[in-house]
């Protein structure tokens, strides 16, 4: 007989009577449960959270029948015994093995317990034993959820009015806060899992942009002028950048305070609301600069063709502590950029871990000290391949520098011969902003992205990885921009087809070889298309689109070029700008 769907009660326990439920076995653990996670941090905050009264989330538990047995949570060991109605854990391990763990007294810890919880009076806050001082006024949290442990301290230990009333607001605390719980009750197993599952999967979570935006915004109900990240949106968008994602953003506030933009936030989001927003106009103001010099100096004209994240937070930083760099100074700023993304992060150090090392190379302390130590840290020799016969992705560092070649080379619409707004049609259709040339089985896209920024690996030549060759028809060589008009009117590769032939053809124009070579596409390449010969027009616009490439890259990284001060900051003589 098939049984009904599981039966729950929603209830509040003392966190007194969850420990003595602990303490006389009642509450058990599925083996299901996941190892315990939780750090010395997290401990701590769950008291802090408990003496400010903040939620601390709900439990879940599974009331079913239990065997006599030994409980293992952490290094508690209870002796249980058989009971019909345990409770077992399926929700809030972490938190019921901290509260048992610090309250109930060292005879219930097989060895030597965990690091025993104080609460430091003077300054209401919770800290451990091995990690601070001894101190007559620090009060131990072990059987603090019990009124005679309490008062017994209190009796052994000398404390002002103020300092008595935070300990007896500790204590009530510890012995009467209440913590929101469900009971399900099922004979099936499966039902538990199931639950277990889609409360520990369910939804997403919080990334730390979302975290840092959250926390930064007082008021919930009206984000607008508050200092977090949306303060930022504007900025790129106002120079037809696109939209940053807001973890970059995050990296790039992050990044004017500290090389290690992996640190935890939350004690700076403490500081007052005045000094945080003076934060974020500074990156705001540094982002501007940097966005700025992605377009005029490094040609990257929108967000999706920026060929690694990590970039733009060094740039951030770099104009957070040089806002108004000198021409030069400038160029060699441009060769860095160009070298690092030609090359990629160094495979034995990640993303992150160059980009740490990137930041810390950036000081207040000179503008061209600051290039020529990034200058330091990536190659004087170009890449031997770039990485253009890989599938086409703007998900692919490779695939986002070859895109910025072909904008560089300022296409032009076929039928009006006006230039293409590359930002635009970028912001609107995305990876379609390239077009297929010629639409056939090979050159269909195997879950192609264009949402992340990372590559899937380095460039050849960058860390060791290789770009493995793929058919013509799946690589940049069969991609082209068009404008954001003609995508929405629909048009496909039959009638852009159609438009190379009369581009070609001279039917349209008195100079098909502009039109054709604002697009890196040879004149006798379109022939070859329009007799069928797809694979021979996709050899030589490869052929011209490889040369195109490096010709883009080699003259922005300038290999050729030593870093080398100006010759006005070695004699430290200042220049008229």
């Amino acid at each position: 007989m098939t049984q009904g769907p599981p039966s729950t009660t929603a209830g509040r326990f003392k966190i007194s009577d969850l420990v003595a439920l602990v303490a006389g076995g009642k509450i058990r653990i599925p083996q299901f449960q996941r190892p315990l996670r939780w750090d010395r941090n997290n401990r701590l905050e769950l008291f802090d959270s408990i003496y400010r009264g903040y939620p601390i989330g709900t439990l879940l538990f599974w009331r079913r029948p239990a065997p006599e047995d030994t409980v293992r949570l952490g290094t508690l060991r209870i002796d249980a015994p058989s009971l019909p109605d345990a409770l077992w854990v399926v929700d809030g391990q972490q938190r019921l093995r901290t509260l048992a763990s610090a309250l109930l007294p060292a005879g219930f810890h097989d060895g030597k317990p965990e690091e025993e919880i104080l609460f430091d009076v003077p300054t209401q806050k919770f800290v451990t034993a091995a990690r601070s001082a001894p101190s007559s006024k620090r009060f131990p949290l072990r059987g603090a959820h019990e009124t005679r442990g309490t008062v017994q301290w209190l009796r052994d230990h000398e404390v002002d009015e103020a300092e008595y009333e935070w300990i007896a607001h500790l204590s009530d605390r510890l012995q009467n806060f209440e913590v929101p719980a469900y009971i399900v009750e099922s004979e099936e197993e499966a039902d538990l899992r199931l639950i277990f599952d889609r409360t520990n999967t369910a939804g997403k979570r919080l990334k730390r942009a979302e975290v840092f935006h959250a926390l930064s915004t007082s008021n919930l109900l009206d984000a607008s002028d508050q200092p977090n990240l949306r303060r930022l949106d504007p900025v790129a968008e106002d120079r037809s950048f696109g939209t940053i994602a807001p973890d970059t953003l995050l990296k790039c506030v992050l990044a004017m305070g500290s090389p290690d933009i992996t640190r935890d936030f939350r004690a700076e989001l403490d500081r007052p609301s005045s000094e945080r927003s003076e934060d974020i106009e500074r990156a705001a103001s540094a982002l501007g600069h940097a966005v700025q010099f992605l377009q005029e100096n490094a040609k990257i004209p929108h967000y999706r063709l920026l060929p690694y994240q990590f970039l733009l937070v060094c740039l951030v930083r770099y104009f957070g502590f040089h806002p108004d760099p000198r021409p030069f100074t400038r160029v060699m700023l441009r060769r860095w950029f160009w070298r690092t993304a030609a090359a990629g992060p160094p495979g034995r150090r990640g993303h992150t871990g160059f980009m740490r090392q990137l930041l810390a190379a950036v000081e207040g302390d000179d503008a061209d000290a600051s290039v020529e130590r990034l200058l330091a840290l990536v190659p004087i020799e170009g890449p031997a391949d770039l990485g253009i016969d890989g599938r086409f992705g703007l998900n692919r560092s490779q695939s986002r520098i070859a895109a910025a070649a072909l904008a560089a080379l300022g296409p032009l619409d076929f039928d009006h011969h006006h230039p293409i707004d590359v930002s635009s049609t970028l912001e609107e259709h995305g990876t379609n902003a390239l077009l297929r040339i010629h639409q056939s089985a090979s050159s269909r896209d195997e879950g192609e992205r264009d949402d992340e920024l990372e590559p899937e690996s380095p460039p050849s030549g960058a860390g060791g990885a290789t770009n493995s060759r793929v058919a013509l028809g799946q690589t940049v060589a069969n991609r082209i921009f068009v404008s954001s008009q003609a995508l929405t009117s629909g048009i496909g590769s039959e009638e852009l087809g159609d438009a190379l032939s009369r581009v070609a053809s001279a039917g349209t124009v008195a100079s098909p070889d502009d039109v054709l070579g604002s697009h890196a596409i040879p004149i006798d390449a379109v022939s070859r298309l329009a007799d069928e010969g797809v694979e021979q027009f996709l050899q030589l616009r490869h052929e011209a689109l490889a040369a195109a490439v490096s010709a883009f890259v080699d003259g922005h990284a300038e290999w050729e070029h030593r870093h080398r001060r100006s010759i006005d900051t070695l004699l430290k003589v200042p220049i008229s700008r």
